[in-house]
This record gives C-alpha cells, sequence and structure tokens, in this order.
C-alpha cells in the first residue's frame, strides 16, 4: 500500500494515528511504503503533522507491518512547489 502524503492544511488528525485502526494491516501480510516532503513533515509551523507521521509509521512497525519511507527533497528548503512536485515525481516513479 502506498501511502503518498498529498498535502493537509487543516489542524491536527491528519495521519492515522489510532492502532486500532491499523491494528488489522498486520493480518494483511502487505507492505507500506509512506513517501512524504518535508514541507509537510519537518514543518516548524505545523509541527502535529511530523508528529502524527512518525507514529503512524512507528505504530506500523510495532505491529510487525513492513514499512518504507521516502522524504522527497530531503536536502532542499521545504517549500509547497516541491511539495507537490512530489505528484509528478511519484507518476514517474521516482
Amino acid at each position: 500500500m502506498y501511502w503518498l502524503d498529498g498535502g493537509h492544511s487543516g489542524g491536527s488528525n491528519t495521519w492515522v494515528t489510532k492502532e486500532a485502526a491499523m491494528k488489522p494491516l498486520k493480518h494483511l501480510d502487505i507492505k507500506v511504503y509512506i513517501h512524504v516532503t518535508p514541507y509537510q513533515v519537518l514543518c516548524n509551523s505545523r509541527p502535529w503533522i511530523g508528529k502524527e507521521e512518525k507514529v503512524f509509521r512507528e505504530t506500523l512497525k510495532k505491529l510487525g507491518v513492513d514499512v518504507t519511507r521516502k522524504i522527497y527533497h530531503e536536502d532542499e528548503p521545504a517549500s509547497l512547489e516541491m511539495h507537490f512536485a512530489v505528484l509528478k515525481e511519484f507518476k514517474q516513479g521516482a
């Protein structure tokens, strides 16, 4: 399953953080690929997004789900433009 961070301009509850909601995934024998950008998960003005993504990722791992995480443009300044460029890159198989 691919979990692409498409952006969220709202408040908290951006990511699934309840273990009960994730628990069924451990029985499906699937891999979860998390694709994110610094604009979302490393944003100082919206720190809850990165915290919630970390809870999501670590809870899945704790449940035994095979999780891979990719941060696009990690070495570049976070920007909205780069954040949306990830959609094109993801489509191209970056």
